[in-house]
């Protein structure tokens, strides 16, 4: 009986381990604002990123916000989420987000004012499980111009991820990449931004997966002409 009780305890604790807990239906938003009036300091631009859980459990969530060097210092950059608006400074919420397992449609918003100065600008959001802010659970991108178009543009919506396919996904050994462009680099990310694999790939490639840790990954393929993808892969 004792050895009865201990497999079945254990078939549990495999099953709740392979569970991924993803948020974001969609990893990225962008938005080029090409000619636009900005002589007043309070006009504002903003991005959506929606997310739900995914999950089977309650679950309580916090965020971490990184702003990329290309940001202009004139720029105020408010963050919103479920619970509070938070000034340009704070870059991470202050009060978890609960959330039940029917819970959908949350929404972090990010507004933009540029207060008269173009340029652009792309975040990296984070998102964690409440008590644990070293592990993210899945990573959101923004990206924003204003009046430049100069930028080089490091996330994209996800339906411009059709140039290119990926398969199969998830994929214990081999990674195949069909693309419509020559590809300039390619990298392959965990979550937490330690670089896995680094190179130059041409139409037609393969990556083998084998050694790398089970977990998501972000592929991020830059073309010849200069345009970024990143697209979420699964090692299992």
């Amino acid at each position: 009986m004792r050895s009865y009780l201990t497999i079945f305890f254990l078939v549990l604790v495999i099953h709740s381990n392979a569970q991924n807990i993803i948020l974001l239906e969609q990893d990225t938003v962008s938005q080029v604002n090409e000619n636009v009036d900005i002589s007043d300091d309070f006009i504002t631009f903003a991005l959506d990123l929606f997310f739900k859980n995914n999950t089977n459990d309650s679950i309580s969530i916090n965020w971490k916000r990184e702003l990329d060097e290309n940001c202009p210092l004139e720029w105020h950059i408010v963050t919103a989420d479920q619970l509070i608006t938070y000034v340009p400074w704070i870059n991470e919420s202050q009060i978890p987000i609960p959330m039940t397992p029917i819970d959908s449609h949350f929404i972090v918003s990010h507004v933009f004012y540029p207060r008269t100065v173009a340029g652009c600008c792309d975040i990296k959001l984070l998102f964690f499980l409440e008590g644990d802010d070293t592990n993210p659970i899945d990573t959101g991108y923004y990206h924003i111009e204003i009046n430049a178009d100069d930028c080089n543009i490091t996330a994209t919506h996800e339906a411009e991820s059709g140039q290119f396919n990926i398969y199969p996904n998830p994929t214990s050994t081999i990674l195949n990449i069909d693309n419509k462009h020559l590809i300039a680099s390619i990298e392959i990310l965990d979550i937490n931004g330690k670089l896995y694999h680094q190179g130059t790939q041409p139409l037609s490639s393969q990556i083998d997966l084998s050694s790398f840790p089970t977990g998501m990954y972000y592929l991020k393929i830059k073309s010849n002409t200069g345009e970024l993808w990143i697209k979420k892969v699964v090692k299992h």
